[in-house]
């Protein structure tokens, strides 16, 4: 098999210090099977029939968020147009842009358009009257491994995004500004990194 991270070293003049930050080949493979698009694909499939797991499913592993940001995501922080959503409440509160899939866009749409409560989140608890529980999410997931033979949790489909955008070519250094993992203080780097991510091609990885 290519190696999924590709020529990275090539193509990107990466101090020390931060390629101890990268999400290093081992790692993807230690965490996500090697068939990991097929699990995808079944774990969808057991899904299908229960609309807000099945956006929960689509959101996480199309944008790779944590669970904490999916908690905290607005419909103000959603640009349909762009198909992108402003991830505002991160780890050590940073502040970065994702982006979605068309179909992940579509799946969001009507579950947001059958929502009957006034809450800002786009998820909510059963109540309607907070946000998503951690807890319960976690829950279901375990619930669908279960039913596939696998583990599943958030951060699973969180580095499966990782290893799926990998595996395709993207560079490294641009999956790294997708997942929030890199302090991006200057607005030049930021631009010049997040340029390699934008919409066109991030549709032709995912």
């Amino acid at each position: 098999m290519v190696n999924p991270i590709g020529d990275t070293k090539r193509a990107e003049n990466t101090s020390g210090k931060e390629r101890q930050k990268s999400i290093t080949d081992r790692e993807i493979q230690n965490r996500c099977p090697s068939d990991f698009m097929e699990q995808v694909t079944r774990l969808r499939e057991l899904a299908k029939d229960a609309q807000y797991y099945r956006v929960v499913v689509e959101i996480l592993y199309t944008t790779g968020i944590r669970i904490s940001e999916l908690s905290a995501m607005k419909k103000e922080d959603i640009n349909w147009s762009e198909r992108s959503i402003v991830i505002t409440k991160g780890k050590r509160k940073k502040s970065r842009i994702v982006l979605f899939t068309r179909e992940c866009g579509e799946q969001l749409s009507r579950y947001l358009k059958g929502r009957e409560d006034d809450m800002p989140n786009v998820f909510v608890n059963t109540t309607g009257k907070g946000p998503i529980c951690h807890r319960t999410v976690q829950k279901k997931l375990a619930e669908y491994g279960d039913q596939l033979g696998m583990k599943i949790t958030p951060h699973t489909l969180r580095h499966t995004f990782a290893s799926h955008l990998a595996m395709k070519g993207m560079l490294l250094s641009c999956i790294q500004v997708l997942l929030g993992h890199e302090e991006m203080q200057h607005t030049q780097l930021y631009a010049r990194l997040y340029d390699h991510a934008r919409k066109e091609t991030y549709d032709q990885f995912m």
